[in-house]
């Protein structure tokens, strides 16, 4: 775990010398525990300038601290993070809305350079983290 938090750290960086700002997709489970700092110890101050998007959705309430990934996040590390922006979702059951919102959230970040597009306007990540 704390190679991840290692190589994101380095990643964060470059993208704030580079462009300043950083964004990263996050997925659920294990991924969350290892983006956790101590608890006396303060986030990296590049977490300010972070925006953050999951790679995964569950049509689950987002405040369900069993279920849903962001509410997992808050809880382990996002809240202390303070981060620029969270893409999330709304936590209805509708995936097909819930789909369109988050595609139209990701297109309206890279509208205002939180994001950088490739060729064909799909959004790029400085870090995508997928969990096995």
């Amino acid at each position: 775990g704390e190679e991840v938090f290692e190589m994101v750290d380095a990643a964060a960086r470059v993208a704030l010398d580079t462009r300043g700002a950083f964004a990263i997709g996050i997925p659920g489970g294990s991924v969350l525990k290892m983006l956790k700092t101590s608890d006396d110890e303060e986030p990296p101050a590049w977490t300010a300038s972070t925006t953050v998007a999951w790679v995964n959705h569950k049509c689950v309430a987002v405040d369900d601290a069993a279920l849903a990934t962001s509410a997992k996040a808050r809880a382990s590390f996002l809240d202390a993070w303070n981060a620029r922006r969270v893409v999330d979702v709304s936590g209805s059951s509708d995936a097909d809305a819930e789909a369109a919102a988050y595609e139209s959230a990701l297109r309206d970040l890279a509208a205002d350079g939180a994001l950088l597009v490739d060729d064909d306007g799909y959004p790029v990540f400085d870090v995508m983290l997928v969990g096995v």
